[in-house]
């Protein structure tokens, strides 16, 4: 399993088990639960406890400790 994944808007993966997906430019979803993020900023999205961060065009999800 992969420990994380880069996405840019309009794609979807899987981190795991969990499916993260990058919407549209600055709105990203995780298992489901769904989140808007700026350039530059990291949310935790607690449904599948992932850490997203932003920078610029590249969305990278990964599992928070």
């Amino acid at each position: 399993m992969a420990d994380s994944l880069a996405l840019s808007a309009r794609h979807y993966d899987k981190l795991g088990a969990l499916h993260c997906g990058v919407i549209r430019e600055g709105r990203i979803t995780v298992a489901g639960e769904i989140a808007d993020i700026a350039d530059g900023e990291e949310v935790v999205m607690r449904r599948g406890n992932v850490k997203v961060v932003r920078k610029g065009d590249e969305y990278t999800f990964a599992k928070a400790d």
